[in-house]
């Protein structure tokens, strides 16, 4: 896993480079889930997605968003 910050543009975002599980459908692929904190973080969550192209999930959009509302249930 590969930990990079953002320079001017967004200097609030995290991106990590993670690969694939192994035995998985996800082996050997790289993806780059985005971290975006806001100016207030602590009182207000972080957004999460992927950069394109994200993996194919039932809670992942084809836009790289999660659909965190089908994981955390009600």
């Amino acid at each position: 896993m590969k930990e990079t910050t953002t320079s001017s543009s967004a200097p609030s975002r995290k991106v990590i480079e993670t690969n694939g599980a192994s035995g998985t459908i996800y082996a050997n692929e790289t993806y780059q889930p985005q971290v975006d904190f806001p100016e207030h973080y602590l009182t207000e969550a972080p957004q999460v997605n992927f950069a394109p192209p994200a993996p194919l999930h039932p809670h992942i959009y084809s836009d790289g968003h999660i659909c965190l509302a089908e994981t955390i249930g009600d």
